[in-house]
Formats: C-alpha cells, sequence, structure tokens
C-alpha cells in the first residue's frame, strides 16, 4: 500500500512533471523525424521500415524489462532510461548534419540509433507502467492514470501542436536538441522520488540473475495466458494495433498529398494535436464512470467497434478541419477504454507481478505491429497511395476487433468487477493458472 492518501503527493508529482516535460520533448523529435524522412527520402516503405525495426526491437526486449522491474528498483529505471534518451536525442543532432555528405551511411546510423532508443523503451515502459500504484493509494490509481494521460496528451499537444511549425521555422536538429535537454530534466526530477516498492533479492553471479529473470519472465507469461480475461484483452489490442498504428504511420502522407487534404506539415501537428485534445476528454470521462463498481464490459466493446469505424471514414474527409474533428471524437473513445483497461489491470494484478504481467500483455500485442507498418508502406507506395482504402480495410478491421471482444465472458468479467486476481491456486472464475506464479 503506498504511504500517501492524496493522489497529489511529492512522489507522484515528482513522476508526473517529468513525464509531462519529456514527452513534450519527444513529441516535437518523433514529428520532426517522420517529416525530415518525408521531405529527406519521399518514401512511405522507409518510414514503415523504420517503424516496424523499432517496434520489433522494444518487442524483443520488453520482456526482459518487465522481469528487470519487477526485481530492480523502478525509480531508477526510469531515471538511467532518460538519461539514456537524451543522450540519444544528441546524438541525432549529428545525423542530421551527415546526411548531405554521407546519405546511405546515415540512414543506417538513423536505425541503429533508433533502435538503441527502443532497446531503453523495453526497460523504460514497464518500469512507467507499475510505478503508478506504487505512488499512490489503490482508490486513486484511475484519477492518477487519467491525470498522468491527461498531462501526456497536454505535452503532446503542446509539442506536436507546435511540432510541424517548429520544425518549417528551425528544422529537426535544433528540436532535437530540445528533446534532450528535457530527457535530463526528468531523469533530475525522478531521482527524487521514493516509492514503497521493495525489490526482490536476486543472486549475486550474472547467470544466476539470468536464470532468475529467464523464470519470471516464463511465471508472467504464463499467468496472462491462462486467464481467459487477460488473453481475450491480448487479442483485442492487438487488433487495434494491427489494423490502427498504419493510419497513425500515413498521416503525414494524407496530410501532404493533394488527392487528400493537401495542406501545409503544420496541419500534421493540428491533427495530432486534436487527438490529443480527444485522448484527455476520454480519460477524464473514464475516471467518472469508474468512481463506482460498475459493469463496463457492454460501453467498452461498443467504444472500441466506434473506434473502428471512425478511422474507416477518415480516409473519405478532404477537410482538415473535418478530419481533425473525426480525429478527436475517435481519440476520445479511445482515451476512455484505455484508461479503464489499464486501471482494472494496475489494480487487479499482484504487486509482484505487476510488471511482467503488463509487459507480457504488452510484448503480446505488439507482435502485430512490426508485419502491419512494414505491409502499410509497402501496401501505400505499391497502391499509390490509396490511403482512402487502407484507412476503410484498417478501421472495419480494428471494428472486428471489438466485436470479438463481446463473445468472450473473460474479458467481460475483467471489466465488471474489481476483485483482484490472486497469485497461485484458483483465481475468482476458477480459472487455475499453476502453482509458483509469484513471487
Amino acid at each position: 500500500m503506498p504511504p500517501h492518501t492524496r493522489l497529489l503527493n511529492r512522489n507522484f508529482v515528482l513522476f508526473w512533471q517529468g513525464q509531462f516535460v519529456s514527452l513534450a520533448g519527444s513529441s516535437l523529435s518523433s514529428m520532426a523525424l517522420s517529416l525530415w524522412v518525408v521531405d529527406a527520402t519521399g518514401s512511405a516503405t522507409l518510414l514503415g521500415t523504420l517503424a516496424m525495426a523499432t517496434s520489433t526491437v522494444n518487442l524483443v526486449i520488453g520482456p526482459f524489462g518487465g522481469a528487470v522491474a519487477d526485481r530492480f528498483s523502478r525509480r531508477t529505471i526510469l531515471v538511467l532510461s532518460d538519461v539514456a534518451y537524451g543522450a540519444l536525442a544528441f546524438i541525432h543532432v549529428g545525423l542530421f548534419s551527415l546526411y548531405a555528405i554521407q546519405p546511405t551511411a546515415t540512414v543506417v546510423l538513423l536505425f541503429t540509433a533508433q533502435m538503441t532508443a527502443a532497446v531503453v523503451t523495453g526497460f523504460f515502459n514497464p518500469a512507467a507502467w507499475a510505478i503508478t500504484p506504487d505512488l499512490v493509494p489503490s482508490a486513486k490509481v484511475p484519477a492518477a492514470n487519467a491525470l498522468a494521460a491527461g498531462s501526456a496528451q497536454t505535452a503532446v499537444l503542446i509539442g506536436r501542436g507546435a511540432g510541424g511549425l517548429l520544425y518549417r521555422l528551425i528544422g529537426a536538429p535544433a528540436l532535437f536538441l530540445l528533446d534532450g535537454a528535457t530527457f535530463l530534466f526528468s531523469a533530475g526530477s525522478e531521482i527524487f522520488i521514493c516509492t514503497s516498492q521493495r525489490p526482490r533479492s536476486i543472486g549475486t553471479s550474472g547467470r544466476r540473475l539470468a536464470d532468475q529473470l529467464v523464470m519470471d519472465i516464463r511465471q508472467g507469461l504464463r499467468y496472462v495466458w491462462s486467464r481467459p480475461e487477460l488473453r481475450a484483452a491480448v487479442v483485442l489490442n492487438a487488433g487495434m494495433v494491427l489494423f490502427l498504428d498504419p493510419v497513425i504511420m500515413l498521416l503525414p502522407f494524407f496530410v501532404k498529398d493533394p488527392r487528400f487534404l493537401g495542406v501545409p506539415d503544420d496541419w500534421l501537428g493540428y491533427l495530432t494535436m486534436s487527438m490529443g485534445c480527444g485522448s484527455l476528454v476520454g480519460a477524464a470521462v473514464a475516471v467518472r464512470l469508474q468512481t463506482k463498481d460498475r459493469d463496463l464490459a457492454t460501453l467498452f466493446t461498443a467504444a472500441s467497434v466506434a473506434i473502428g469505424l471512425g478511422y474507416s471514414s477518415l480516409g473519405f474527409l478532404r477537410s482538415p478541419w473535418g478530419a481533425a474533428v473525426l480525429l478527436m471524437g475517435t481519440s476520445a473513445i479511445q482515451g476512455l477504454t484505455g484508461n479503464v483497461l489499464l486501471s482494472r489491470l494496475q489494480t487487479r494484478v499482484p504487486e509482484g507481478l505487476r510488471s511482467r504481467v503488463l509487459t507480457t500483455q504488452q510484448t503480446l500485442t505488439m507482435l502485430a505491429a512490426p508485419p502491419a507498418l512494414a505491409v502499410a508502406g509497402v501496401a501505400a507506395d505499391a497502391s499509390g497511395r490509396r490511403l482512402d482504402v487502407l484507412f476503410l480495410v484498417c478501421g472495419l478491421g480494428a471494428a472486428l476487433a471489438g466485436l470479438y471482444a463481446s463473445t468472450r465472458s473473460g474479458f467481460r468479467r475483467l471489466l465488471s468487477t474489481h476483485v483482484p486476481l490472486k497469485c497461485s491456486g484458483r483465481t475468482q472464475g476458477d480459472t487455475p493458472i499453476g502453482e509458483g506464479a509469484c513471487p
């Protein structure tokens, strides 16, 4: 149980402000990187391959990151990761300058730097996902998630809203310099956090530690896959990633292509800003819905279908304002469903398993990302950038994933109760998970 009774206690504020600043910086740099790739190479295939490569690395490292975050100090992992992020941002500045002299070598080094950042993300994310219940009381977790999501989306609004304009005015190198500084600020804030986590003892030898981490990964995977509610959540989220990540990746082409919106780079920032506003509203609504022990399964399923239908309509819009409104509404529904599911998992999974379960969920979900991003880039180029057709197919696929969830009784049970999941023996619903699932 966290030692604080208030949501806005010292430790949570230190974590929250660091994330806010660094997310604003990374939003600027991520937009700058996408626009730079489009301007420098004009290749959707390259953009998709880069996204595929980084997501693959994160996919491989993620399970180890979850096991490490359950054994070591999550605060320390966050601090070291932010320092590494800052160093990599500064390295990107030199790479942009090198492109005019050695374009091929620059692309190779850019891939290397992005994949290294993905390794860091594989350790950072499990610690960040699992640390919130260490900082606030259990009853405040939904509100903490909403505040974190709200501040994250506000940071994205600031970063991406200004990203297109700043990219045009000062260029990618300056934006990456700023990004590096924000990560160093975040690390300085996080170093003063005190948490209720008690890291477990580990073997002193490298071989012993490796064996323990592998065992931890297996336990997390066995725990998730033995429970029907968690399996259904994986399938639903994987379907959303498979069909919706390509849409987000192709937004720069949707903005710039005269057959669709045909507007300046600034509008990529405005569209992503509208998505951030929607997510902020959705997360706030989710807190209100979770103040009582309500059955949210039917609402969640309907919302998932609405998300898919919203994205399927995007490619047929020719008004940037209409696209902004549609993306804002769709993102509001995504913000609601994301907060509900994350809060349920954070509060129902035992503390000693929390990082591994959340990471296993994410890893199994993201198995769909690499092939989806790679195929989307190739399909966009091969079809002559028929984004209307691609968005329609992707949106309908996401809607089908939502309909699938409505048929899974385990998933509906996950959303309809706050009863904690047990570590071993038989859990609610008499679902056996085997012995040794908890430390």
